[in-house]
């Protein structure tokens, strides 16, 4: 997860103290969760450390509200970001990672408990395969993601309270 400013103000993470901070929403991982973690290492939290805290909703929407001035600072997950990035080039001349938290696990993939096992199994194996074919491989390619792997619930331990 990247934490990211106006590049012409914030150069490091201790320059937002006092500021406004955007998050995503409450439950994500990388756009809530790790900031929390990463204040308490400091002994400081959101309250304590932010001058105001604001919801935006989606992590391109904390993006927009840096560079409206909206927010001072926010959480971006780190791939979500270098896409932006990769397809808005000129957001590197407006905006700044001041430090970086993680790594994080991968994304989970879910599907509805109620589908038929087989299904699921299915589409298991069609995603992480997908990669194997040249064609899917390409898709995969535009969203900078090079294959999908097996999670297990173990890997996310201890990230959310």
């Amino acid at each position: 997860m990247d934490v990211i400013g106006r590049r012409s103000r914030y150069k490091v993470f201790e320059d937002l103290r006092g500021s406004v901070w955007a998050y995503n929403y409450v439950h994500s991982l990388s756009g809530f969760g790790i900031t929390h973690r990463g204040l308490e290492k400091i002994g400081e939290n959101k309250a304590s450390f932010f001058g105001k805290i604001i919801q935006s909703g989606s992590h391109l929407k904390s993006i927009q509200m840096i560079l409206n001035k909206t927010a001072d600072g926010t959480g971006i997950d780190s791939n979500t970001l270098a896409l932006q990035m990769k397809g808005h080039p000129e957001l590197r001349d407006k905006l700044h990672v001041v430090t970086s938290w993680g790594p994080l696990p991968v994304y989970p993939g879910v599907v509805n408990s109620e589908l038929p096992e087989d299904l699921k199994t299915s589409i298991t194996r069609h995603l992480l395969n997908m990669h194997l074919d040249p064609k899917w491989q390409a898709q995969l390619n535009q969203y900078m993601v090079s294959k999908f792997v097996p999670v297990t619930l173990d890997q996310y331990k201890g990230l959310f309270k």
